[in-house]
């Protein structure tokens, strides 16, 4: 582990980075990047971080966190003209089993929101240093 990884990260599947950073008071954004060009991986957002992610209202982002993926694929414009139903390609599988899946070298981006940070959880984890991108390997 490199010197930013912060223990409670050490739950990451092998060559499995994360990247966070608070927005505000209540939310703050995670981003999860699959180093393995062929192997898929899946991040337990139960045993992420000292309480887990599974109560906290998740939003999966665009890559750069600033419109929501669902809304960017609804208003996506179909120049092929085949009529394609991009919303389709949106994968909900963090609310159904808590866990985020990645294909190979696949970045997802989640908004967390109603977040406290001064609950000593993650609170304490996001305001301690500044994070980098923690890596197990």
């Amino acid at each position: 582990a490199d010197s930013t990884t912060t223990e409670a990260f050490l739950n990451l599947p092998v060559n499995t980075k994360v990247l966070i950073w608070p927005q505000n008071q209540s939310q703050f954004i995670i981003r999860f990047h699959n180093m393995d060009d062929t192997v898929n991986k899946t991040v337990s957002l139960e045993s992420l971080g000292p309480q887990g992610l599974t109560t906290s209202p998740l939003t999966e982002m665009t890559i750069t966190g600033v419109q929501s993926k669902q809304e960017m694929l609804a208003n996506k414009k179909d120049w092929t003209r085949n009529d394609t139903n991009f919303e389709s390609y949106m994968s909900y599988d963090y609310l159904t089993s808590q866990e985020v899946g990645l294909l190979g070298q696949q970045i997802r981006t989640f908004l967390i929101e109603s977040y406290n940070y001064g609950d000593g959880g993650w609170g304490s984890i996001l305001l301690e240093k500044p994070h980098k991108h923690a890596k197990k390997n």
